[in-house]
């Protein structure tokens, strides 16, 4: 705890009658802006703090309305006021602000990280302050000092952009914290705009939008907008027809922005398909992408969501993208309460900008984007040392494509509902480590009029290859009953490849490569999403697969063969083991 962090404690404890600690905190922080208001000469002598020792609370509140009049935007809100009213213990906070202030203990103060330190419930999404540090670190004084920073509740980054001299515009519907911290940091030079930058932008500047050399922001995470924003936009910001917070968030932002924009997203922008892979694909096609840094978890309160820091340029376009791994021991560390800070600010943002190298980034030409799908996540460019060797091992083997032999078909949603035929579901727990799937454990309904319908029933030699879940998890259907009532079918987790009718790869070939070490690591790559593991079909059917001769093949195929033949007499030992002691002692 920093001594800013110990003075404000020391300054809110005075006032817990009056609420939760952010609540009193939100009631201390005008105090001090007035004291330092005071500092700047900007206020009569009968406003000043210590004048207001020994007057009545209804005085007191009259004078501090008045020292709003000389601050750039209010500081205090009605709700403020009513809980003044009936704060008994005021006095002993004035005073104490005063002895601090006379001190030149609040000459520095800096209140920039408030809302991390105080998080609850009640107050806006904080950030740890060095992610602050290097959304800032990574701003360039060559593109200009004017800075945008939308959904900045907090204050954070505007405080310390201000601090360092850039002109700094905040638009938030949450403007009283912002608007307070930026108090304490400067008098000038910035401005608070109270509303929402989607749904009605108010940064204008001769009824269009105004456009500042940067943008800073940390949006709202897992909004979804109502169509009608998009539809009734009378900017030209958003190309994408989508109510996807996070497209519409970027879009708005670059509309505002004639350089550099630096947000914080979640890590679904980053390999989403739909509107967030158009959306990428356009970021490509204009040279936008600067860098792409992956972050730990626990460098935002209230949230678990995978985060990643996307810095874009509207202004000039990337010959290459940077690629950095902040999730790492290089450049993170715990902290308490499942928090997390960043480590070496100034080496992740050399790495961001491809002028210093590390085993933790990688600077990729464009063109590897493309192939990729336009997938920006981290993990597919930046190799750990598993992943390297990987790398050199598949530059050696001749591969061919996934979906250049087999055909993947998605599982139907099928219903557990009183409609339909009963058949059998395959589930994960019927895929053993080794053999062959003998059983569908599951019973289930399925609607035999739906389109298509007997494509979803499994045929022999079908591979069942788990997507969702238990990514990866792979299993060969060697005999299946016919489609129709008492069929067998996919579970939801999984795909079905069914071998092309004039390809020539066996399908238990396939089943062994699958599941080796490579097979393994190369459908790890193809993962996305933290919380629900997930393999997007698009990725599966590049997937690379290795061209082998008719001699290997029937190698891998007789393998797998072997190991059916052991499972057999597996279960055969077991029924026997089963059956020793059955006949002793039965009811």
């Amino acid at each position: 705890m920093d001594i800013n962090e110990k003075i404000l404690w020391q300054l809110a404890d005075m006032l817990r009658s009056a609420g939760s600690g952010s609540e009193a905190i939100s009631l201390t922080l005008p105090f001090i802006a007035w004291w330092k208001i005071q500092e700047k000469g900007l206020l009569p002598q009968h406003l000043h703090l210590e004048e207001q020792l020994g007057k009545e609370l209804v005085q007191i509140i009259e004078s501090l309305s008045q020292v709003q009049s000389h601050a750039p935007a209010s500081f205090i809100d009605e709700g403020a006021y009513k809980l003044l009213d009936t704060a008994r213990d005021l006095f002993p906070l004035l005073k104490k602000v005063v002895e601090l202030g006379k001190q030149g203990l609040l000459n520095a103060f800096s209140a920039d990280d408030i809302c991390y330190w105080a998080a609850d419930r009640n107050s806006p999404q904080g950030l740890a302050p060095t992610l602050a540090d290097l959304v800032i670190a990574l701003l360039d004084p060559a593109d200009g000092c004017s800075v945008y920073a939308p959904w900045e509740h907090s204050g954070q980054l505007a405080a310390r952009a201000r601090r360092i001299g850039y002109e700094v515009l905040v638009e938030t519907p949450l403007p009283l914290l912002a608007a307070q911290v930026l108090t304490l940091t400067s008098l000038d030079q910035w401005q608070v705009l109270s509303g929402d930058p989607i749904h009605a932008p108010r940064a204008l500047e001769h009824g269009r939008l105004k456009r500042f050399a940067s943008s800073i922001a940390v949006p709202p995470m897992g909004v979804r907008y109502d169509r009608e924003v998009v539809d009734s936009d009378l900017f030209g910001r958003f190309t994408e027809k989508t109510v996807s917070g996070s497209v519409l968030q970027l879009q708005h932002l670059m509309a505002q922005t004639a350089g550099r924009v630096i947000a914080v997203v979640p890590n679904s922008v980053l390999f989403s398909v739909g509107a967030e892979r158009s959306f990428r694909k356009e970021l490509f096609e204009r040279g936008a992408i600067e860098a792409v840094i992956s972050l730990p978890s626990g460098l935002l309160t209230g949230s678990a969501i995978p985060t990643s820091v996307l810095v874009l340029n509207t202004k000039k376009q990337s010959q290459q993208i940077h690629f950095v791994n902040a999730d790492s021991e290089q450049f993170c560390t715990s902290a308490t309460k499942k928090r997390a800070e960043l480590t070496q600010i100034d080496v992740l943002v050399k790495l961001a900008r491809g002028v210093e190298s590390s085993p933790s980034a990688v600077s990729v030409q464009p063109e590897q984007v493309r192939s990729n799908d336009f997938n920006l996540e981290v993990g597919r460019y930046v190799l750990d040392d598993a992943a390297q060797k990987l790398e050199q091992i598949l530059a050696d083997l001749p591969l061919a494509r996934l979906g250049e032999h087999v055909e993947i078909i998605r599982s139907r949603q099928h219903s557990t509902s009183s409609s339909g035929v009963a058949v059998r579901e395959v589930q994960a727990s019927d895929i053993p480590d080794f053999g062959a799937i003998v059983s569908a454990s599951k019973d289930s309904l399925f609607d035999l009029s739906s389109p298509k319908a007997k494509t979803y029933f499994l045929q022999a030699g079908d591979i069942l290859l788990a997507i969702k879940g238990s990514v990866g998890k792979v299993g060969i259907v060697p005999q299946a009953p016919p489609a129709g009532e008492g069929g067998w079918v996919a579970g939801q987790s999984f795909v079905v490849l069914r071998s092309l009718k004039d390809a020539s790869y066996e399908s238990k070939a396939l089943l062994v490569y699958l599941r080796s070490e490579i097979g393994q690591a190369l459908l790890s790559r193809l993962v996305v999403g933290a919380s629900m593991p997930t393999i997007q079909l698009a990725s599966l059917k590049d997937l690379g697969i290795p061209s082998i001769s008719q001699e290997a093949m029937s190698t891998a195929s007789e393998i797998l063969e072997h190991e059916v033949r052991i499972q057999q007499e597996i279960q055969q030992l077991r029924s026997k083991q089963a059956s020793l002691a059955s006949a002793l002692w039965t009811l």
